[in-house]
């Protein structure tokens, strides 16, 4: 925000500690690499080659994808923990999903 920089893109003058980006799309291919390996590494390689270009645009700094992408692999490790207590109320909604809509 502070700083005088050459952006190759627009973005809002906001925080940008950690990226958003960074931490949700980490999050989407750690979790889809627990489950497929193939489709995840894709996933992972598009979310490096992402955080990559955010900052060769200069909206992030290094730090600030390196933070985001941190917190997409621990979001996603929490997740995997509570698989087995979030299981039943997914299949609850769904139920619900179906019967709302069938």
């Amino acid at each position: 925000m502070h700083h005088k920089v050459n952006l190759l893109v627009k973005h809002p003058a906001d925080a940008s500690f950690p990226s958003d980006h960074a931490s949700g799309d980490s999050a989407l291919s750690f979790t889809e690499l627990m489950y497929d390996k193939s489709i995840g590494s894709i996933m992972m390689v598009l979310t490096l080659l992402l955080l990559f270009a955010r900052i060769y645009v200069g909206v992030h700094y290094p730090l600030d994808v390196i933070a985001g992408f941190i917190i997409g692999f621990i979001s996603s490790k929490i997740l995997r923990g509570l698989e087995g207590i979030l299981s039943p109320v997914e299949g609850y909604i769904i139920k619900i999903w179906h019967k709302i809509f069938a």
